[in-house]
């Protein structure tokens, strides 16, 4: 794609650890190509002229005619706490909640300001292996 392009490498410094924003809020907007795109048009719904719409939160490339899900996020950055707040129009009333700290993360989808199917994740088996009683792991905050 780049081979005839001349392309000047020049050493940039990056800036330390420390200068790095530990605290922040972001709201993005996510694109990613689609995996599999014959499964990105709907089966039921079809443009004047026959052809498959594509599904709700899909877009289509112009040009290049690649499929990408699209996806809003909210990010909050709080030291070593990460959460994040998606949204897919496929599913535009529920929102899936993710709060990440070290190795361990809590996932869940809110309906309503209710969550629902909760879980905990990220926890390697030799350190759920090592709690006493196999009690499930938690976070606490």
């Amino acid at each position: 794609l780049l081979d005839d392009v001349e392309w000047a490498c020049e050493s940039v410094e990056l800036p330390s650890p420390d200068a790095i924003p530990q605290f922040y809020h972001a709201k993005i907007q996510v694109k990613h190509l689609h995996e599999n795109p014959s499964r990105a048009y709907s089966y039921l719904f079809a443009d004047p002229d026959g052809n498959a719409l594509t599904l709700a939160g899909i877009v289509k490339e112009q040009g290049s005619g690649r499929l990408f899900k699209t996806w809003t996020e909210e990010l909050v950055k709080a030291g070593a706490l990460t959460a994040y707040q998606s949204q897919y129009a496929m599913s535009p009333f529920v929102k899936d909640v993710r709060v990440k700290r070290g190795n361990m993360q809590v996932l869940m989808e809110v309906v309503n300001h209710i969550g629902y199917r909760c879980l905990v994740e990220g926890v390697e088996a030799s350190t759920i292996a090592n709690v006493a009683g196999n009690t499930p792991p938690k976070m606490e905050f």
